[in-house]
């Protein structure tokens, strides 16, 4: 008797991006954080998003942080089921410049993207290139409030696989699922809901899962 070893592969996305709205207020009575420019969430809120739910048994996950939340952005990872394993550092300039923010101690001039893996997935950068020279000091332009440079989708792209979900998205982007209450994200492959909805809505709808997974492939 032959025994198939072909088995399918659990539902879920391989790589999570995540942009939480951190409680960035600033100091003062007027407002200069970033509660300026959009509504925030509480720290436990965040970190109760069942993210979970919606990730493959072998998954990447990429965070954003400011220094002021880089502890709850670590527990944030470990309750969504990732382990912690290296960050990104975006530091920023304008017009040749270097950015000074907000900051008690020290002026912030870069933002941090936690860096951690779920199961076991390595690289998916091509040995032998370039690619595999990936500095975690990425020098790029701050543009509009929290947005962030494209380059750094390029470097998810290649070093993380697909399916690929960006959470808090403001903008859809071509073979991503992007979650969010943003009112750019108007396509197919974007689920306008605020991200906890959004979240429950991917997990439990698992015929869209598989389609925008490619789930159903077998003898991974």
């Amino acid at each position: 008797m032959t025994i198939s070893r072909t088995t399918e592969r659990p539902v879920g996305f391989s790589t999570i991006l995540a942009d939480p709205p951190w409680p960035e207020s600033g100091g003062g009575k007027c407002k200069r954080g970033a509660d300026k420019h959009y509504e925030l969430m509480k720290v436990g809120d965040i970190i109760s998003l069942p993210v979970g739910t919606i990730t493959a048994s072998n998954a990447h996950l990429w965070l954003w942080t400011t220094n002021n939340y880089l502890e709850p952005a670590l527990r944030a990872m470990s309750a969504w089921g990732f382990r912690y394993v290296t960050n990104v550092v975006w530091g920023k300039f304008k017009d040749d410049k270097v950015q000074v923010g907000l900051g008690q101690y020290f002026r912030g001039s870069h933002e941090l993207l936690l860096f951690g893996v779920r199961g076991k997935l390595p690289s998916q950068a091509p040995r032998g290139t370039g690619a595999r020279l990936i500095s975690t000091l990425q020098l790029h332009p701050r543009s509009a409030h929290s947005a962030k440079p494209e380059e750094f989708y390029t470097l998810i792209e290649t070093v993380s696989p697909g399916a690929r979900v960006e959470l808090f998205a403001r903008k859809p982007r071509h073979g991503w699922t992007s979650v969010g209450d943003d009112p750019a994200l108007f396509t197919e492959d974007c689920v306008r809901l605020p991200v906890d909805d959004g979240i429950n809505e991917l997990a439990h709808n698992r015929e869209r899962m598989r389609l925008v997974t490619g789930s159903m492939e077998t003898g991974r």
